[in-house]
């Protein structure tokens, strides 16, 4: 997809298709830090795209770590274990794969 359609304005939505992008890497990140796992936040790129894959790279290769794993952390009023994680980020990303297929 061209830059120039990643980065286009639509009518009634809170995001270009770039924003959604870096919401979805971010989000990735997000949800490994509610289990004290992600990176360092200032490390997450700026370019949506570049976020989107390392967030995403990250959390795949984090994954399999949390096999067996039965933690469970409360933050913020919240209670987050790995199973949690892994249905909320599959979710989100599956919701937002359809936001951009309604998009363009």
């Amino acid at each position: 997809m061209s830059q120039e359609k990643r980065e286009a304005e639509y009518p009634g939505e809170r995001w270009s298709i770039n924003g959604i992008l870096g919401h979805v890497g971010g989000a990735e990140w997000w949800y490994l830090d509610r289990l004290g796992l992600a990176f360092p936040r200032e490390q997450m790129p700026e370019d949506p795209q570049a976020c989107l894959e390392k967030g995403h790279d990250y959390f795949a290769s984090t994954l399999p770590k949390l096999d067996g794993v039965k933690k469970v952390i409360g933050i913020d009023g919240e209670l987050w274990s790995p199973r949690k994680v892994l249905r909320r980020a599959l979710w989100h990303e599956r919701d937002h794969a359809e936001h951009i297929h309604k998009l363009i």
